[in-house]
C-alpha cells in the first residue's frame, strides 16, 4: 500500500529532492503550498516545527517541513533563521559586503526537518554542512540549486561555491554529508512505518 505524505514547501526543487531520497519506499509525496506563517524565532528548528504544526492542523495528515539557513559565526550566527529574508533584501552581495573586513569566513548551512505522522507524533531532525563564504558571488546556473546561497557557500572539501561544483564532486560531498543527514534520518523513520 502506498503511503501519502504532504511536503509543506513552496520550493519544487525540495520536493524533487525528497522524492529522490525516498524513491525506494512506497510513498507518494504531495506538495502542499498553503499559507503558513513564518514565525520570527532565533532557531531554525523552532521555525520548522511551528510551520509543521500549522500544516498538520490544516491537513490532519502526515506532513513534512524542511527549513534551513546559513550561519556565519563571525557575524554572531547571522543570518540563521532570517536567511530567506536576507536573500530577499541585501542578498548574497550584502552578505559578502558584511564580511569584507572579516578574516574568519567560516560558515555552515543548517537545516531542520520535521515529520509529523498521521497520529500527530513529531519527529525532528537537524544537520549542518560546514564550509566558508566566497569572496564573490558565482553566477553559474545550476538546476540542483535550492536557493541563492549556492552561489556563495563553499562546502568543506571544495574550492568553489556549490553552484559551480561538477556533478561528481557534488555527489561525493552530498553522500558524505547525508550519511547522517535529516534526509537519511527521515528515510529510516519512514521505512519502519511501512
Amino acid at each position: 500500500m502506498i503511503k501519502t505524505i504532504y511536503f509543506a514547501t513552496g520550493n519544487p526543487r525540495k520536493v524533487l529532492s525528497l522524492k529522490k531520497a525516498l524513491s525506494d519506499l512506497p510513498i507518494d509525496i504531495i506538495q502542499y503550498t498553503g499559507e503558513l506563517l513564518e514565525p520570527q524565532k532565533d532557531n531554525i528548528k523552532e521555525v520548522a516545527l511551528s510551520k509543521a504544526r500549522q500544516a498538520f492542523s490544516v491537513l490532519k495528515d502526515s506532513v513534512i517541513v524542511n527549513d534551513g539557513g546559513l550561519v556565519i559565526p563571525s557575524l554572531n550566527g547571522f543570518p540563521g533563521p532570517y536567511t530567506k529574508y536576507i536573500d530577499n533584501t541585501i542578498g548574497n552581495r550584502g552578505i559578502i559586503k558584511l564580511l569584507s573586513n572579516v578574516l574568519n569566513r567560516e560558515a555552515y548551512t543548517t537545516q531542520a526537518m520535521v515529520y509529523i505522522d498521521k497520529h500527530g507524533n513529531e519527529h525532528i531532525f537537524e544537520d549542518q554542512v560546514y564550509g566558508t563564504i566566497a569572496f564573490e558571488e558565482d553566477m553559474t546556473q545550476n538546476p540542483r540549486a535550492w536557493g541563492n546561497i549556492w552561489r556563495i557557500f563553499i562546502p568543506k572539501g571544495a574550492n568553489v561555491p556549490l553552484a559551480s561544483l561538477p556533478e561528481n564532486i557534488y555527489k561525493n560531498l552530498r553522500i558524505t554529508a547525508q550519511t547522517s543527514s535529516v534526509w537519511s534520518e527521515l528515510h529510516n523513520i519512514l521505512s519502519k512505518e511501512i
